[in-house]
């Protein structure tokens, strides 16, 4: 659901930190899911911040400052039936366990703080090693494989966090790895998670979002501004007015200027030396992988191809040194 607020508390407190953290350790969760609950996290997708500032007292505590002071609350129904895993080791496992332990959930609750700590510190060795392999719009693959598996797989784990992604399991993390490992370099690769898709091109790791499928005929006009949004592109072309760089605004006022996709055999003459030359060969040139090619924008003035985002302006088109000029760039939303 939309949230249109900057802080959303919750009033989740120490024991329901412990009954997570031992829920989540009997069915096998990681590290980051083990650290239970964070007292504030982003909420993805928004502006707003989940808060939880009573995690470090008791329902005990909370119930007694409400009942001196005569508050009142609404209780679930549900929190009775022993049938729901939470509510069985609430009512059945702790009070067992507490006749042996009986600070059994502050002393769980704390081991969560503990594993927060950890999963801290697995984020920054992380942050640093996803620089080593590229940064985060690709990841080098050998420099991934020369960390060691625990290592690459938690750059993989985090890498797939700043994407907005959902955390991959430790099952499909080794496998994603394995893959990479025993198929051939130069082998097409394609890793499905839900929403995306692991690619490879060039001994590179790219994360693709899962989309539906592209309008080819896709035209769309240039109306003179600085920006031109193209939603179903993901998306923005930015034209930055610059006097004697770029393209020639005279010369684009002459024609039509459209923004369209490549329907394959465009031609593009970047030097007045050389003949024009395909994009496919200048694409391969500079290493842009075959998905991005399909969604790359192309300018055109009238039926001339004239720009090409990461290539270049054609050179019968280009801005003199005293001449204004567009400079286009493609930015994507992600």
């Amino acid at each position: 659901a939309r949230v249109d607020a900057d802080f959303i508390v919750l009033a989740q407190h120490r024991d329901d930190q412990a009954e997570t953290l031992l829920l989540r350790l009997l069915r096998g969760t990681g590290l980051r899911g083990l650290a239970a609950m964070s007292p504030s996290r982003a909420l993805p997708g928004t502006r707003a911040r989940l808060l939880r500032p009573l995690l470090a007292m008791s329902r005990a505590e909370i119930e007694t400052y409400a009942r001196l002071r005569g508050l009142e609350w609404v209780e679930d129904e549900s929190n009775v039936d022993t049938l729901r895993q939470r509510n069985f080791l609430r009512h059945e496992v702790f009070p067992l366990i507490e006749r042996q332990f009986p600070a059994v959930r502050a002393t769980v609750a704390r081991t969560a703080a503990h594993l927060a700590e950890a999963r801290e510190l697995l984020d920054e060795m992380a942050c640093g090693d996803l620089e080593r392999c590229g940064g985060g719009t690709a990841v080098d693959i050998p420099v991934l494989h020369r960390l060691g598996e625990a290592r690459a797989k938690n750059v993989l784990r985090h890498w797939c966090e700043t994407r907005g992604i959902e955390a991959l399991s430790a099952a499909r993390t080794a496998e994603l790895l394995r893959q990479l490992k025993e198929s051939r370099a130069d082998a097409r690769f394609s890793f499905a998670v839900p929403g995306w898709t692991f690619l490879r091109y060039r001994e590179k790791l790219y994360l693709r979002r899962a989309s539906e499928t592209l309008e080819r005929n896709l035209r769309e006009v240039w109306d003179g501004g600085n920006a031109l949004p193209m939603l179903s592109l993901g998306g923005v072309l930015k034209f930055k007015p610059e006097e004697g760089r770029g393209l020639s605004v005279a010369k684009l006022r002459a024609g039509r200027v459209t923004v369209r996709l490549r329907q394959g055999g465009e031609r593009l003459r970047l030097d007045t030396r050389r003949p024009r030359r395909t994009l496919k060969n200048l694409f391969q040139e500079r290493g842009i992988a075959p998905w991005r090619r399909a969604c790359l924008p192309l300018i055109f003035c009238g039926d001339e191809l004239v720009s090409v985002p990461g290539i270049g302006d054609a050179c019968e088109f280009r801005a003199t040194p005293a001449e204004a000029g567009l400079i286009v760039t493609w930015e994507p939303f992600e």
